[in-house]
């Protein structure tokens, strides 16, 4: 017997996972007998997992020493003993009825308090989800949001005392950080405020509703004459609450306006209050100091391009395509582009300056005369969509790109027309969004 000693780390859970099942073909276990493999335990007894042990741990205790059976098996040799493994499960259900894990359709579920794997396969979403999930998550977010104001009280001084947001069924977990992002954001008393608000305002309030994000509030009124009045009535429904609203900014040179030209940043875009113009920003500090060309360093200058609307998207797919070809030769992170790739970023990276000057008009306007059209399209390489607004004005029709969304193709060959229904969907979630937010009742959609 070979004794070894391995320091590890463990983490206990109440439970790993289900029961593993034995082998049980007779003519495995038969072939295992005659290459002398100390095989797994008979399957007369079933028992749990006691330890997990991850792909770190594996490397160490595996002795390299294989045997491959007559039914696809591989018995891999290791410090514990052996253990039976299959390259292709496919191919082994093809050939044989080896009741194993990884052969037959049985997986292990794992039961992890802390972790839902789900949510980490659900994380690239394209920021776009089902309007079915979107429905679910609303009724939970609001049921939340109502248990949350009854816990809201006013301090005679007027401003607000916040309860910690407990959670009333399941386990309870480290909320501090959620709770002081909470504290910080005033979200949750800024709509406590907004529902307390006398009815004169109602005209205010269902605007004001939509336009706060963190502390910042976004919105527009029809004319200029109409700036005064809502500053000054917005003024006295957030004092009420102890808020405090200032740096306005505008197109429209106001007595309660501080800044009406140049620049200003909304939503890390750049506004144009001269030209009235929207355009996205170039991170001028990762070009700086891009010195070599790798998969690492292009991957922070892609990402560093924010584009929520997808103006940009013609000029920033191109490199994710040209990005996705290291991963089909397994380059490393830190390894150098081969020349034709150098070449391909090298010309991208000199233009990359000039998507800045690339503006779009920020005022969009969409009435009962207007409609919207989508457009999706998909090859090889990748798929798109984008929706235009086309409005009828008295001076003529209107056309204005309202959102824009592409995505590189699979690396694992996918046919073109489950591309072509990636698209559509895609552009169909895009379109259910920016109708909701628009906000105009019978708005007709032509794809």
């Amino acid at each position: 017997m070979t004794v070894f000693r391995v320091k590890l780390k463990f983490f206990s859970e109440n439970k790993i996972c289900g029961y593993l099942p034995r082998v049980k073909d007779l003519q495995v276990l038969s072939e295992i007998k005659e290459k002398g493999i100390i095989g797994p335990d008979s399957c007369n007894s079933v028992n749990e997992i006691d330890m997990l042990l991850g792909a770190d741990v594996i490397s160490v205790i595996l002795l390299g020493r294989t045997i491959k059976l007559r039914s696809g098996l591989m018995a891999v040799g290791s410090m514990l003993g052996f253990t039976l493994m299959c390259k292709s499960s496919q191919e082994v259900i093809d050939n044989t009825e080896v009741s194993v894990p990884a052969i037959r359709e049985r997986q292990l579920s794992m039961f992890l308090n802390q972790l839902n794997v789900n949510e980490l396969w659900d994380i690239e979403t394209i920021r776009i989800r089902d309007p079915v999930e979107n429905i679910k998550n609303e009724i939970q977010h609001s049921d939340m949001i109502e248990r949350f104001q009854k816990d809201i009280k006013i301090l005679p001084s007027g401003r607000y005392e916040v309860a910690l947001p407990f959670k009333i069924e399941g386990q309870l977990r480290d909320n501090r950080d959620l709770t002081l992002k909470m504290l910080k954001w005033t979200s949750a008393s800024i709509n406590h405020l907004l529902d307390n608000t006398p009815s004169k305002y109602m005209d205010i309030v269902s605007k004001l509703r939509h336009s706060f994000y963190v502390d910042n509030c976004v919105t527009g009124v029809s004319d200029t004459q109409e700036i005064e009045s809502f500053v000054n009535k917005v003024r006295k429904i957030m004092f009420n609450g102890c808020f405090n609203l200032r740096g306005w900014e505008s197109n429209v040179k106001k007595e309660s306006i501080s800044k009406c030209e140049g620049d200003t940043n909304v939503l890390s875009l750049t506004w144009n209050l001269d030209r009235e113009t929207l355009r996205c920003t170039v991170n001028n500090v990762i070009l700086e100091k891009l010195t070599e060309m790798t998969k690492r360093t292009i991957l922070s200058v892609i990402q560093g391009i924010f584009d929520p609307l997808g103006i940009l998207t013609a000029a920033t797919l191109l490199p994710k395509m040209w990005l996705q070809e290291t991963w089909k030769v397994k380059l490393a992170w830190d390894s150098p582009l081969k020349l034709g790739l150098c070449n391909k970023f090298d010309k991208w990276f000199k233009e990359i300056l000039l998507l800045q000057n690339l503006e779009i008009p920020r005022y969009c306007e969409a009435n009962s005369d207007s409609d919207l059209h989508v457009f999706e399209d998909a090859s090889k390489n990748a798929y798109d969509a984008c929706i235009f607004v086309r409005t009828k004005l008295a001076s003529g029709i209107k056309l204005h790109l309202l959102r824009a969304k592409a995505r590189v193709a699979p690396i694992k060959s996918v046919s073109m027309p489950r591309l072509e229904l990636l698209a559509c969907c895609v552009g169909a979630r895009l379109a259910n969004s920016i109708r909701n937010s628009l906000d105009v009742p019978d708005l007709k959609i032509t794809y």
